[in-house]
């Protein structure tokens, strides 16, 4: 098995970053100090690729980058390697700390700060030693990624590659507004608006286009030379694997260790997928009965607990019908729907050709428009008395248990 600890092949570093580099800066600081011309200049007769995944955001980002930390063993075989703080680092695979180094006031864009060690060990150790190297983070889809110091950075490498995937724009918008909404992050005291609320605001609409695939495709165009776009709806690519097994076998170079052991595997196709699809519309009602003072919810761990207490009640009334969704309008669905369309067939036009193409999506779409584009109508839901007793009954026992959980956690005087 391919699973093992990183120390039984890691490779060593001095770990020694300039002394006019501090721990915490920026690319520029980097560049301007660091031994990039010697690495640029060297010539090796081994081929050597850099692939640079860049996302976008909920195309299984995620699932890709974990499971090559998973199998990192049998990608270092492969010769690849990834930028992380030092070789006996458990989690192999680019830190959103990398990616923000990027970024200008990162901190205030991701969340995250750029750490040195990153970009260190990516030339002294990587690109020194002649090795392939694999980065991936989702932050790379931000417009305000510094491209050109990016490209610069990557110039030790002969042949860098950057990969996008492509998601339906409908389904890839739904799916990241409920990440940007999601339970782990969920704040009570925030303003927090349904999925169809933000959807009749048109720049919040073009703010969230600047992180889609097209917008992405674009920028890193003006800079790289090989671009590739990866459709994550095209399963004919290689039937017997999943998404990521057709990235590590079909997409990255070279790497027939790591492609080995994706066939021989046993493939869970279950493990990129988040929440399902039904259960988000709960999360979302939870959210907002707590806006409206029907719950009373005080973190994120209250939000998945409420939700499924909803999804659990709903399933066993005998009367659905009442549960009414509130809609896209006509007009903006006709929009997401032309512009999703367009999309496809500018990208894939043999693939939008096909079955699985523009038929599919227009299936898919027509299916989404009844339910996870919508939400459901909390005014209409709040005035039958089944749901209203329901109501009564969560609040009073959520409340007895949370004061439960305070008495058990004061101290006896």
């Amino acid at each position: 098995m391919y699973q093992t600890n990183l120390a039984q092949y890691s490779i060593e570093t001095e770990n020694v970053i300039p002394t006019n580099i501090s721990s915490e800066t920026n690319i520029h600081q980097y560049l301007k100090y660091s031994n990039l011309g010697s690495l640029a200049n060297k010539t090796t007769n081994l081929a050597q690729f850099a692939v640079l995944h860049v996302g976008p955001h909920k195309t299984a980002t995620t699932y890709i980058q974990t499971t090559a930390s998973k199998f990192m063993k049998a990608f270092h075989e492969d010769n690849y390697d990834a930028p992380r703080k030092s070789s006996h680092s458990k989690y192999p695979i680019a830190h959103p700390s990398f990616a923000s180094c990027f970024i200008e006031n990162s901190k205030e864009v991701t969340d995250f700060v750029c750490k040195s060690k990153f970009l260190q060990y990516g030339h002294d150790v990587i690109a020194a030693r002649h090795r392939n190297i694999f980065i991936s983070a989702e932050a790379f889809d931000r417009p305000e990624v510094d491209i050109q110091a990016l490209k610069q950075y990557l110039s030790p490498w002969e042949d860098v590659r950057v990969v996008v995937y492509y998601r339906r724009f409908y389904d890839w918008l739904q799916s990241y507004y409920n990440q940007l909404t999601k339970i782990s992050t969920y704040d009570p005291d925030k303003p927090f608006k349904v999925f169809v609320e933000k959807m009749s605001d048109p720049q919040w609409m073009e703010n969230m286009y600047e992180q889609y695939t097209t917008s992405v495709v674009e920028r890193y165009k003006k800079h790289f030379n090989n671009v590739i776009v990866v459709n994550y709806h095209d399963v004919s690519i290689d039937e017997e694997l999943d998404v990521a097994g057709n990235f590590f076998c079909n997409i990255v170079p070279e790497a027939a260790e790591m492609c080995k052991y994706m066939r021989m595997r046993d493939k869970d196709k279950t493990k990129y997928v988040n929440i399902s699809k039904d259960f988000l519309v709960y999360e979302e009602l939870a959210k907002k009965l707590h806006r409206k003072g029907v719950l009373h919810i005080q973190n994120s761990k209250d939000v998945l607990k409420v939700a499924k207490s909803l999804e659990r009640h709903n399933e066993m009334r005998e009367d659905k019908a009442d549960l009414k969704m509130k809609c896209l309008p006509k007009d903006v669905l006709e929009d997401l729907l032309e512009r999703s369309l367009r999309i496809e067939k500018e990208l894939f036009p043999d693939f939008f050709a096909s079955p699985n193409g523009e038929a599919a999506l227009r299936s898919d779409f027509e299916n989404q428009a009844k339910t996870k584009l919508c939400s459901i109508d909390v005014k209409k839901m709040l005035n039958n008395l089944e749901w209203q007793t329901f109501f009564r009954k969560t609040r009073y026992s959520h409340e007895r248990e949370t004061t439960s959980k305070i008495k058990r956690h004061v101290p006896d005087v």
